[in-house]
């Protein structure tokens, strides 16, 4: 449950604002599921992965160099990679637009494809270069 108030302190009644803090309390029974949970430790020799080899991230991160300054959105992206490029949005995932670059994450069996045909299209009415981080 989360809890908000408004207050005032000095810094902010001489500067004739308020503050907003908010702060988390848990119920009785949400702190008692808690301390019931039991952790099981393993040695690690012991754990083992699925599959053999080296673990892999579902997604892969795409770099466009383009942000926030340049007017791009998560949006232009998003229509970029679904429209144009033809992918599924389910394929795509958190879409990072910083002040001078985007990161997007991608599905790794399409991060190649996407790369190429982001290359080829254009975001915004302007090429972009877009390379796999």
């Amino acid at each position: 449950m989360c809890i908000a108030s408004v207050e005032r302190d000095a810094r902010a009644r001489r500067a004739g604002r308020y503050r907003l803090r908010a702060w988390t309390r848990w119920d009785a029974s949400v702190r008692s599921k808690r301390r019931r949970a039991r952790v099981e430790w393993h040695p690690l020799a012991e754990l083992t992965s699925a599959e053999p080899g080296h673990l892999k991230p579902p997604m892969a991160t795409l770099q466009i160099p383009g942000g926030r300054k340049d007017k791009i959105r998560p949006g232009d992206v998003l229509g970029a990679l679904t429209g144009e490029a033809g992918f599924d949005g389910k394929q795509i995932g958190k879409i990072n637009v910083m002040d001078m670059v985007t990161y997007v994450a991608v599905e790794r069996n399409i991060a190649d494809d996407a790369v190429r045909r982001l290359g080829a299209g254009k975001l915004k009415g302007r090429k972009v270069k877009v390379r796999r981080m």
